[in-house]
């Protein structure tokens, strides 16, 4: 039976950037342009509605008309939004696939836009519709036993309802840790398949679930991190308005956005993001290669060593 390495899998992200410095430094110019178009384009959509809303939540109760209609205002822009970041996040999900099943394909960075990001678009679609129907499913399976014990066992609703909201969070985590293979299997088996990867996992839940924790951990200390110098960079450069800036999430002007501290923190995430593309991405292909039994000499591990 295929098997592999919950460890190197965990790894093969980082180890990938330390192999492929050229690539990640085009992941991260492509990153940063996405970071500054799309900060500046929201600014200049949304920014002065984005204020409105701001200052009715702290004056009084606001008129629920203005209110919807800054909401309205508001709505269109998301509607442009969210399909760019569909978009993006195929591109790169089929790029991190592509690096790890395909990788003398690299072009420029492994990024196209072809029937392949298509492909994963429609899996993100599929992804959003068995999510909703999970939790909807779930949450009435959960409510009844819920109500029941809560009217048999007084007082220990609070009790059930945690021990529910632990069930459940559970069952979640096993269903995409089973699945988390859909994306390298729809690229590389050039059809949408969520669960196909159902079938591939058997037997390797826990393992894939300690690769997964290793790859939590290492992500977090990087956070931490770029955390701590984002902080010094921001007090460097802005002072105490710089380190009220990176931590103000509500950006209403070009004014604020291009301030140098802001900018300056802007930027180095887009330089980091990269690496958690990678990070994150790479280990559910490198376990789809070792499972489904891939063959070819090109996706050798040594490819990358």
């Amino acid at each position: 039976m295929a098997d592999f390495s919950a460890t190197d899998v965990a790894f093969s992200g980082i180890r990938f950037v330390r192999e492929r410095p050229r690539t990640v430094a085009v992941w991260a110019g492509v990153q940063i342009i996405i970071s500054l178009v799309l900060g500046a384009l929201v600014v200049v959509m949304l920014g002065p509605s984005m204020a409105q809303m701001r200052g009715f939540s702290r004056g009084p109760a606001a008129d629920p008309t203005q209110a919807m209609a800054v909401f309205a205002r508001v709505l269109p822009m998301y509607a442009v939004l969210l399909p760019i970041t569909l978009l993006i996040n195929a591109v790169v999900y089929a790029a991190m696939a592509r690096a790890v099943l395909r990788p003398a394909d690299e072009g420029v960075g492994y990024l196209r836009l072809g029937a392949d990001e298509v492909r994963q678009i429609l899996l993100m679609l599929l992804w959003i519709v068995v999510a909703i129907a999970g939790e909807v499913v779930g949450g009435i399976v959960l409510a009844i036993p819920t109500v029941i014990l809560a009217i048999v066992v007084q007082g220990a609703r609070p009790l059930i309802v945690a021990l529910c909201v632990v069930v459940a969070m559970a069952a979640a985590i096993y269903c995409v840790v089973r699945l988390s293979l859909a994306s390298a299997m729809t690229f590389d088996r050039k059809r949408v398949d969520l669960f196909g990867s159902w079938t591939l996992t058997k037997g390797q839940f826990w393992k894939m679930l300690g690769a997964y924790a290793l790859v939590v951990g290492l992500a977090l200390v990087i956070v931490i991190l770029v955390s701590i110098i984002s902080t010094a960079v921001a007090a460097v450069l802005g002072g105490v308005g710089g380190l009220a800036a990176i931590f103000t999430s509500n950006v209403s002007s070009m004014a604020q956005f291009m301030a140098p501290a802001r900018l300056a923190v802007t930027v180095l995430w887009a330089l980091v993001t990269p690496l958690f593309w990678a990070l994150f991405l790479m280990p559910p292909a490198e376990i789809y290669r070792h499972l489904s039994g891939a063959s070819d000499p090109a996706l050798d591990p040594a490819t990358f060593d």
